[in-house]
C-alpha cells in the first residue's frame, strides 16, 4: 500500500515537472484571407488583411509572385493594386514583427481571369 502511494506521488511529480517547461509561441498574428482564383479583370484588386496581438512593427504588404504590380499603400491593411493584367496570377505577403521578435506573415494569391 505504501509503495502504491509512493508511485502515485512519483507520477504526479513527473507530470508536474513536465508541465514546468519553457514554452515559446508568437504573440501576434496576421491574416490575409483565402486565395482568389476567379478575380475579374474589370473588378478592382484590393488586398484586405488584418493583424492582431502585440505588434512591434506594423504589418506591410509585399509582392512575392507574378509579374510586377504596384501596391498603392503597402502600410495600409486594405490597399489597392494597380498594373495587373488578365491571365496572370499574383501573390502578396503581409508581414509583421511581434513584440517578442517573431516575424509573422501570411500570403494570398489572385488569379486574374482572361478577357473573353
Amino acid at each position: 500500500m505504501k509503495k502504491l502511494s509512493q508511485l502515485k506521488s512519483l507520477i504526479i511529480l513527473i507530470l508536474l515537472a513536465a508541465g514546468i517547461s519553457d514554452s515559446y509561441a508568437q504573440n501576434c498574428t496576421v491574416n490575409v484571407g483565402i486565395d482568389q482564383p476567379n478575380q475579374c479583370y474589370s473588378s478592382p484588386l484590393t488586398l484586405n488583411g488584418n493583424s492582431s496581438g502585440l505588434i512591434a512593427t506594423a504589418a506591410t504588404w509585399t509582392q512575392t509572385g507574378g509579374a510586377s504590380t504596384t501596391i498603392v499603400d503597402p502600410a495600409n491593411l486594405g490597399t489597392s493594386i494597380s498594373g495587373y493584367l488578365a491571365g496572370n496570377t499574383y501573390t502578396y505577403r503581409l508581414t509583421a514583427t511581434c513584440q517578442d521578435g517573431n516575424v509573422v506573415y501570411d500570403e494570398v494569391s489572385y488569379t486574374i481571369l482572361p478577357i473573353t
